[in-house]
């Protein structure tokens, strides 16, 4: 699943601004903004997402979040326009927010390792996903299109998305 997580992030932020400027033909502005939009959107819910999983639980919060950030790029993705390219951006940045604090956490609440642990294997999904991410995208970009090769983006979310719901999660992540 973490694989799956830092393949989707290193994606959205390695081809948003590209998607944006030459397959939405919004040019190098409108690439420039998907990509600081993005970031605010991520960042803004960072700052955002504690009282979220406080009042609705880690694991629904997760879940929707995700599911939302994979239609807001589907929908963008299907549209093709740059005002779609940068909301949809903008929605994939709110809606993985969640991602890591989650991910970490979970890490850390293994029972039968250390939090340290716990962290490390997670950190060991992220390594190959950062190399394969952006040669898979390129490679489908350059064979069929980066609309077809940001497709994988959807469905490494509607992946996670999928595999959240094989976690057990602690009645401490209930709400």
């Amino acid at each position: 699943m973490r694989f799956l997580t830092i393949f989707m992030a290193v994606a959205a932020a390695q081809w948003a601004a590209i998607y944006a400027a030459e397959t939405a033909r919004g040019g190098p502005i409108i690439g420039a903004t998907t990509y600081a939009a993005m970031s605010i959107a991520n960042a803004f819910g960072l700052i955002m997402i504690g009282p979220i999983m406080v009042r609705a639980g880690r694991l629904r919060c997760f879940r929707i979040s995700v599911a939302t950030a994979a239609a807001g790029l589907g929908v963008a993705l299907a549209i093709g326009t740059p005002i779609a390219a940068v909301v949809g951006f903008v929605v994939v940045g709110l809606g993985t927010a969640c991602i890591d604090p989650i991910v970490y956490g979970a890490a850390g609440d293994q029972p039968g390792l250390s939090a340290g642990e716990g962290v490390s294997v997670v950190e060991a999904g992220e390594l190959p996903a950062g190399f394969v991410s952006a040669a898979m995208i390129g490679l489908l970009a350059g064979s069929f299109g980066l609309r077809i090769g940001l497709i994988t983006v959807v469905v490494a979310l509607i992946a996670i998305t999928l595999l959240s719901f094989r976690l057990h999660a602690p009645d401490s992540w209930s709400a």
